[in-house]
């Protein structure tokens, strides 16, 4: 088996990882999937957090029917994040995976406040460092959310879980003929406006020379190919 090129990942993985497509918010076999997965990599030696979305429960002003403000929305969505981390530590428990989880935001009693300076301790200590809440402020999705806490836990590649195996010309679900890129450069990704993460995300990316990974989690054995051999997925960078 390929050894893996990183030693610290962050993995931003959304919400809906947790569900079956069209079900109930919380899928017992997608939680235990992706727990046993994160459960893999933390016994192989690497040091893992992970960034959650909380797309499952809710997905912006969009999805309220303008009943929400965007500023409320987010903070729904936010807390939505908190939600699935409790969820995800449950998950990671039951394996004996030791997991400390924190947000964003102040959560009392139920979760702490993430101190990034702690965070790397929590990495050397080889704990599952689950992250929720976003930035912990509107209008910033959970994709600069992981730009971020990547850049503060000095994370060597930044994972982003999909559900399509890389980045695409086009949107392959809908074009057949769409081209899925092996590799792109940061401009390029924001030049061509593929649509795969935010642009704030991408220039943070950039200007820290963080390498992104763009991967199909539910494919099988994929998540250690994007630590290994990058066969799958596209690999932005310089």
């Amino acid at each position: 088996m390929s050894k893996p090129r990183y030693r610290r990942i962050l993995l931003k993985i959304s919400g809906e990882a947790l569900q079956e497509e069209g079900g109930v918010p919380f899928s017992e076999k997608r939680c235990r999937k992706l727990a046993e997965e994160l459960k893999q990599l933390v016994d192989k030696g690497l040091e893992v957090a992970v960034v959650l979305g909380g797309g499952n429960l809710m997905r912006g002003a969009s999805g309220t029917n303008g009943l929400l403000s965007r500023v409320a929305a987010d903070q729904v969505g936010m807390m939505a994040t908190a939600m699935n981390g409790l969820v995800m530590e449950q998950a990671l428990t039951a394996l004996k995976v030791p997991t400390v989880l924190r947000c964003a935001f102040p959560c009392p009693p139920i979760i702490k406040q993430l101190e990034p300076r702690k965070g790397t301790h929590y990495l050397e200590e080889r704990k599952l460092l689950l992250l929720a809440g976003g930035t912990g402020n509107p209008f910033f999705t959970t994709d600069t959310a992981a730009a971020l806490r990547a850049v503060e836990l000095s994370a060597e590649l930044f994972l982003k879980a999909t559900k399509v195996p890389g980045v695409f010309s086009a949107d392959p679900r809908k074009d057949p003929k769409a081209e899925r890129f092996s590799r792109l450069s940061y401009d390029d990704l924001l030049a061509r406006h593929l649509q795969v993460m935010d642009g704030t995300a991408v220039t943070l990316c950039r200007d820290e020379k963080l390498p992104i990974y763009v991967f199909n989690f539910f494919e099988d054995g994929a998540l250690w190919d994007a630590l290994t051999e990058q066969k799958r997925g596209t690999l932005i960078s310089t």
